[in-house]
């Protein structure tokens, strides 16, 4: 369990949700509205970046999880999973037994999936419908361990929501006159956990363009919209640094704090020294889990060099983050807080740990050693 005081959940209620409508304010801000500018500034090209600005007109969420981690300067934002092609939700519940000590500890508690399922009809009711369905729908390709957690998440949300929930690959799906269909019956709501490459897939694009239409006709809600990826893209950070940076974007101190520096390994300096002093990230755009990375003070020269000259052109550098380590039952631990936001408004923390010194990067892909955990506000929700 860990346990944040209130003065930080306070600064990140009111910082982070700010943070998340800057980013969905960037094409705006800085291209006029020009979708494909604004995807070609995040280093995106080819049949990806036609996608994404074929789908910049739907809906932009304000829905997405923070990762934080505490500082001896603050706190800082690692990466802001915005409408995250994972929904981030089953993090809200990645363990269990997790959830129920933190509803046992704290009943007064924010219940992430209630909030969520609020939403959802919220978006039923505006295109007319009844939410008495949900499919939480995967690529083809689903890993068998997400595809576990998701049947935790699917718990959950039956009982948030009191309708049925299924768990369902994009191949199961059928649509017969723009109802959309799964193995028990018709579904309302999509909840999008299959990503931009499904999209582009031989197998899954199909119906995915085909979700896509139905959402546009009102015939279902699909939450959220592919163009996420526009403002969950890593790149997305780096762009609102360099808007803040030269005026074109504002943000209050407290959120503008949160900021790491980073830059777009496109066009950048090369070289092992070519970002300046210090410590710096690798992370590919479409990386997860901790996935996707390289430390320079991890690797010599040569390797750091490759990686850079490899990168995708979506991908950014990221100066190193020093966690604070927190102790947890007599043991340090690096601690990532996960922030949910639900329709712009703050909905509840988790937590993923890992002992001090097994690694900067807190991930399932890249760290065998992280759990989850709950948090807990000390003397609040």
């Amino acid at each position: 369990m860990v346990v944040l005081d209130p003065e930080d959940a306070a600064l990140l209620h009111e910082a982070v949700p700010e943070v998340l409508d800057a980013l969905l304010a960037l094409p705006e801000e800085l291209m006029g509205g020009d979708v494909r500018r604004y995807a070609t500034a995040l280093g995106l090209r080819g049949a990806r970046r036609d996608f994404l600005v074929a789908v910049g007109d739907m809906p932009r969420e304000r829905y997405g999880r923070a990762d934080l981690y505490a500082t001896d300067d603050g706190w800082k934002l690692l990466e802001f999973n915005v409408a995250s092609d994972l929904g981030g939700l089953d993090r809200s519940i990645a363990s269990t037994a997790a959830g129920e000590l933190c509803t046992a500890l704290r009943p007064e508690a924010i219940d992430t999936l209630s909030l969520v399922a609020e939403a959802l009809r919220r978006r039923s009711a505006a295109i007319g419908r009844t939410m008495s369905s949900i499919a939480i729908v995967v690529g083809s390709d689903c890993s068998p361990s997400i595809e576990r957690m998701l049947h935790s998440l699917r718990a959950g949300l039956v009982e948030a929501s009191g309708v049925r929930v299924e768990v369902l690959p994009l191949t199961a799906l059928s649509v017969i006159g723009g109802q959309v269909s799964g193995i028990d019956g018709p579904i309302d709501v999509v909840l999008r956990y299959f990503t931009v490459e499904h999209a582009l897939s031989p197998v899954d694009g199909e119906i995915v363009r085909t979700l896509v239409q139905g959402a546009r006709e009102g015939r279902h809600v699909l939450w959220s919209s592919p163009n996420s990826s526009l403002f969950s893209n890593k790149a997305a950070l780096s762009v609102l640094s360099r808007a803040l940076d030269s005026g074109r974007s504002t943000l209050r101190d407290a959120a503008r704090h949160l900021l790491v520096p980073s830059h777009p390994v496109a066009g950048a300096p090369s070289g092992p020294d070519g970002f300046g002093d210090g410590d710096w990230i690798l992370k590919e755009a479409t990386a997860a889990a901790g996935g996707g990375t390289v430390c320079s003070w991890e690797v010599d020269a040569p390797t750091w060099a490759a990686a850079l000259a490899d990168a995708d052109g979506s991908a950014v550098v990221q100066r190193r983050v020093t966690p604070r380590a927190v102790d947890v039952c007599g043991i340090a631990y690096n601690v990532v807080i996960g922030m949910f936001v639900v329709d712009g408004v703050p909905a509840g923390f988790d937590a993923r740990c890992a002992p001090a010194g097994s690694g900067d990067v807190v991930g399932w892909a890249s760290n065998e050693r992280t759990r989850v955990a709950p948090v807990i506000v000390r003397g609040g929700s």
